[in-house]
């Protein structure tokens, strides 16, 4: 009954996750289901990384207010132990599976890493890099473009799966822990879509509409609940 730390990669790390995500939801027999065969006259609410132990009396009470839960987890599997699992029975939830369409965008994304070379000559980045007569840009040149080539790919392919989904289907509203890492680049797609966003930051909730002014969800402030 111990923790063990050890180090994996990230390509590792989606691979355990799947295993532990098919294994736990076979258990509870949690299948994704399209939101129009959920409770009709329900709100549907997107949950990003919610923890379903930490936040078991938040999402009773989203429950109680009658909000389809579609939940949609980055990090950590929906259902991971015994206790997320009898949890997870007490109320309907939704695992939210977004389509692959990972071959779809390689011409998008060959032309943006052109467009992103080209951009960098125009802008002249390497005269950012000059110290003290010294020129450091041909150090960091090719690890800076391994980087924007690497990460701006995740960006677009994960910016074309929540269109995707959000073409398909109805929500009302996002809720998000952080606004960081890929719950960014989906916070970011859903305001696009003018799709309210709340978020936990620090123990407090903050709450807005597309264009900015503060929302309270009528009895969802009674209790403050953080991470």
């Amino acid at each position: 009954n111990k923790n063990i730390d050890i180090t994996i990669s990230k390509k590792q790390f989606k691979y355990l996750k799947k295993i532990v995500g098919i294994y736990w939801d076979t258990k509870l027999k949690l299948f994704n289901k399209p939101i129009n065969e959920l409770k009709q006259g329900r709100k549907s609410i997107l949950l990003l990384d919610f923890n379903l132990i930490w936040h078991e009396s938040f999402l009773k009470k989203l429950n109680e207010e009658n909000y389809n839960l579609l939940f949609l987890n980055n990090r950590r599997p929906i259902i991971w132990n015994n206790e997320s699992l009898s949890i997870a029975k007490q109320f309907p939830i939704t695992k939210v599976n977004l389509p692959k369409i990972e071959n779809e965008i390689q011409s998008e994304y060959i032309e943006f890493i052109i467009k992103f070379k080209q951009k960098i000559k125009e802008i002249k980045v390497n005269k950012f890099f000059e110290f003290c007569n010294f020129d450091f840009w041909e150090i960091f040149k090719s690890e800076l473009e391994q980087i924007v080539e690497e990460r701006s790919k995740n960006i677009i392919i994960l910016n074309k799966k929540i269109n995707k989904f959000l073409d398909k289907e109805n929500i009302d509203v996002v809720w998000t822990q952080d606004d960081w890492g890929d719950d960014r680049i989906i916070v970011k797609t859903c305001q696009q879509q003018k799709i309210p966003i709340c978020c936990f930051l620090s123990g407090s909730m903050s709450i807005y509409r597309p264009e900015g002014r503060l929302w309270i969800l009528p009895g969802m402030t009674g209790e403050r609940i953080a991470d």
